[in-house]
C-alpha cells in the first residue's frame, strides 16, 4: 500500500515537472521562424522558414527568427501541423519534441481582427494582443456546424464550461467577439444562413473550399435577403453537395432568403415556390464567396445531384474522343476520303465527336455563364441529332449499294456520287439544324403550353425533362427512335437481301474458281453486316427504349444494368475504329502509304545529294581548269 502510494506521488511529482517546464519552455525561447512562416525540413536535415498559407496554427511570442538570428539553441515553432520545441545547430534541425500544451483558439489569424458584419477576418494595423494569454494559437471553428457570434466589451473567464475548441475569441472594431458552436435549437431563435464551405474558408477557382478568412458572408451584397442587417448565425458545409454546385444567377432563377432563415425558390416541375428550412438536411441551397476568373463576389449556390452513371461513362466518352479522333485522321492519310463512303463516315465521326465533347462539358461544366449554357443545350440537340442522321445515311446507302443492279464507270459514277453526296449533307446536317431551329423558336414561345414547351439551358445545358412536360420525348426522344427503327428495318432488308444473294450464286456456281470467289465475297459481305450491325446503333435503341424508363426507380440492380448499358454505348468511337480501321486491307494500305511516302523523302533526299555533289564536282572540274 505504501508503495503504491509512493508511487502515485512520484506519478504527480513528473507531471507537476512536466506542466512547469513547457511553461518555462514557452516563456523563455522565441519563435523559429518570422511573423506569418513555418518551419519546414528538407531531406538533409536541413531547414527553412517558407509562407505560411493556412495560417489555421501559429506562434505567438516576442521574440522570432531565432534560427536566423542564433547560431545555435532552441526555439519554438509549428511543424508538419504540430508544435515542437526545436533544438537546431549550424544550419540543421538536432532534436524536436513535441509540445502538448493548451492553445488559445483565436477566431482569425495574427495581423487580423474579426468584422462582425461579414463574419471574416480584417486586416489588423499593429501586432498587439493582450487578450491573448497563450504563446500557441488554433485559428477559427472550422469543425463547427453551427456558429454564433456574442459581442462583449471584454474577454472575462467566464468561458470555463465551454468544451475547448468549442469557441474562438477576438478583437472587434468596437470590443471584443466570442464565437461558438451550437446546436440547431438557435435557429428557433434567430435567423440561420447556410454557408457551402466550414468557418473561415471560401470558394477558389470554382466549389473548392480554400482559406481564405476574409470574406465571410455579406448578407447586404444581395436584394435577394430580407432584413439584411439584423444579426444571423452560420451553417457552415450542410449541403452535403455529392453533385455540382451552380450559381443561382438572379437573372435566371426566383429566389428569397426570408427573415425567418427560410429560402424560398420557384419550382419549375411544380409551377410553384418551394420552401426549405436552414436545417434541413442534404442538397440544397448555401451563400458563399466565390472568386473566380470573370465571376467574383457573394453568390447563392445550389447542388444539382449527378447520377453515377454520368461520373463513370465520362472516361468512355473521353475515349471515344480519341478513337472518333484517330479514326477521321487515319482516313483522311490514307485518302479514304475520295470514296463516297469515306465520305459519309467522316461526317459521322465529326458529329459523334462533337456529341461527346459536348455531352462532357454540359455534365460536368453547369456553372457555365448563360448564354454559354443555352448554346451548349442546343449544340448537343444539333449534333446528337446530326450523328443519328449520318448513322441513317450510312445505312441508306449500304443499302441502296447492295439493292442497285447498275454500276456507273468513270466521270458517270463521280458525278452520280456527287449528287448522292449533295443529297446526304442536305439531309444529314440540314434536318438536324430545322429540328434545331424548331425547338428554338418553340422553346421561346411563352405562350405555348408548358406541357410541350421546350426548356434549355434554364437548369441544366440540354433539353430538359420535367414532370409534366413531354417536349424532350416529343422533340428528341422521338426523332431519333424513328430514325433508329427505319435503321433496323434497313438492317432487316439488307440481311435478307444477303441471304439471297448467296444462295443464288450457290445455285448457280459449280466450278472451284467460282467457290472460292463466291467465299470470298461472303466473307466480306459477313464483315460488312457485321459492321453494319454495330454502327446501325442497337445500343441506341436500347438507350432510346430506356429513356422511357426511369431505370433508378426499379432499384440497384436495374440501376446497375443501366450503368452498364450507358457504358457500353459510349464506347462507340472505340468501335468504329476497331471495326474501320483495325483490319487487312487498312494495314496493308497504310504500310503501302507510309512507303510511299518514305520512298519519296528518300527520292528528295538522294536527289539533293546528287545535285550537291555535281554542284561540287563542276566546281572542282572549274578550279582545276583554272590552275592549268
Amino acid at each position: 500500500m505504501n508503495n503504491l502510494i509512493t508511487s502515485g506521488c512520484g506519478l504527480i511529482i513528473l507531471l507537476t515537472i512536466f506542466a512547469f517546464d513547457a511553461d518555462a519552455v514557452t516563456e523563455n525561447i522565441g519563435k523559429c521562424c518570422g511573423v506569418g512562416e513555418i518551419l519546414h525540413e528538407y531531406y538533409n536535415g536541413s531547414f527553412s522558414c517558407l509562407k505560411d498559407n493556412v495560417k489555421r496554427q501559429s506562434v505567438n511570442l516576442p521574440l522570432t527568427d531565432v534560427i536566423k538570428d542564433e547560431p545555435a539553441g532552441k526555439c519554438l515553432e509549428l511543424f508538419s501541423s504540430k508544435f515542437f520545441e526545436i533544438e537546431f545547430s549550424n544550419g540543421t534541425i538536432t532534436g524536436k519534441t513535441w509540445v502538448n500544451e493548451t492553445v488559445f483558439r483565436k477566431c482569425c489569424p495574427l495581423g487580423y481582427v474579426y468584422n462582425t458584419v461579414k463574419h471574416s477576418c480584417d486586416l489588423k494595423n499593429d501586432l498587439e494582443y493582450s487578450f491573448v494569454d497563450q504563446p500557441l494559437i488554433k485559428v477559427g471553428l472550422p469543425e463547427c456546424h453551427i456558429i454564433v457570434d456574442e459581442l462583449r466589451i471584454s474577454l472575462d473567464n467566464d468561458n470555463s464550461s465551454l468544451p475547448e475548441g468549442d469557441y474562438c475569441e477576438d478583437e472587434t472594431s468596437g470590443g471584443f467577439v466570442r464565437r461558438k458552436c451550437v446546436d440547431k435549437s438557435v435557429c428557433d431563435e434567430i435567423r440561420c444562413v447556410k454557408k457551402c464551405c466550414p468557418d473561415g474558408k471560401s470558394f477558389i477557382n470554382g466549389s473548392h473550399c480554400f482559406d481564405t478568412y476574409e470574406y465571410g458572408l455579406n448578407l447586404s451584397s444581395t436584394t435577394k435577403i430580407e432584413n439584411p442587417t439584423e444579426s444571423f448565425a452560420i451553417i457552415h458545409n450542410n449541403t452535403r453537395c455529392k453533385g455540382i454546385f451552380y450559381v443561382l444567377k438572379e437573372s435566371r432563377y426566383q429566389f428569397n432568403l426570408l427573415k425567418d432563415g427560410r429560402f424560398q425558390y420557384w419550382y419549375n416541375d411544380s409551377q410553384s415556390y418551394k420552401q426549405e428550412t436552414p436545417t434541413q438536411e442534404g442538397p440544397g441551397y448555401c451563400m458563399e464567396y466565390s472568386k473566380k476568373k470573370g465571376s467574383t463576389g457573394y453568390f447563392f449556390f445550389s447542388c444539382m445531384e449527378v447520377p453515377p452513371k454520368y461520373g463513370i461513362t465520362k472516361y468512355p466518352k473521353i475515349l471515344s474522343c480519341i478513337f472518333l479522333a484517330l479514326t477521321i485522321i487515319i482516313y483522311l492519310f490514307l485518302s479514304q476520303i475520295k470514296k463516297l463512303f469515306g465520305k459519309i463516315l467522316i461526317n459521322y465521326c465529326v458529329s459523334t465527336f462533337m456529341m461527346f465533347a459536348l455531352l462532357i462539358y454540359g455534365q460536368f461544366s453547369v456553372n457555365a455563364k448563360d448564354d454559354q449554357c443555352v448554346i451548349v443545350g442546343f449544340g448537343i440537340v444539333f449534333v446528337a441529332t446530326v450523328s443519328f442522321a449520318w448513322l441513317n445515311v450510312m445505312c441508306i446507302d449500304i443499302w441502296l449499294t447492295f439493292g442497285s443492279t447498275k454500276h456507273s464507270m468513270g466521270v458517270y459514277q463521280r458525278r452520280k456520287e456527287l449528287k448522292k453526296l449533295l443529297i446526304y449533307t442536305a439531309y444529314g446536317w440540314g434536318m438536324p439544324l430545322l429540328l434545331t431551329i424548331l425547338i428554338y423558336v418553340l422553346s421561346i414561345t411563352e405562350s405555348l403550353s408548358d406541357t410541350i414547351r421546350p426548356y434549355v439551358g434554364t437548369k441544366t445545358c440540354f433539353l430538359e425533362k420535367r414532370t409534366g412536360n413531354y417536349a424532350q420525348l416529343i422533340f428528341l426522344r422521338l426523332p431519333h427512335l424513328l430514325i433508329q427503327l427505319t435503321n433496323a428495318f434497313l438492317f432487316l432488308k439488307t440481311i435478307l437481301y444477303c441471304l439471297r444473294i448467296k444462295n443464288e450464286i450457290e445455285r448457280i456456281n459449280d466450278n472451284k474458281d467460282e467457290k472460292k470467289a463466291k467465299f470470298n465475297k461472303d466473307k466480306e459481305k459477313l464483315f460488312l453486316i457485321l459492321k453494319l450491325a454495330v454502327i446501325m446503333g442497337i445500343s441506341f435503341i436500347v438507350d432510346t427504349i430506356t429513356s422511357f424508363v426511369d431505370l433508378n426507380s426499379l432499384g440497384t440492380f436495374w440501376s446497375n444494368v443501366e450503368i452498364v448499358i450507358d457504358f457500353i454505348n459510349c464506347l462507340q468511337g472505340v468501335y468504329i475504329f476497331i471495326i474501320f480501321i483495325c483490319k487487312k486491307s487498312m494495314y496493308r494500305e497504310f504500310l503501302k502509304k507510309l512507303r510511299i511516302k518514305m520512298r519519296d523523302a528518300y527520292m528528295n533526299n538522294t536527289n539533293d545529294s546528287f545535285t550537291s555533289t555535281t554542284r561540287m564536282s563542276l566546281k572542282h572540274v572549274g578550279d582545276s581548269s583554272t590552275v592549268r
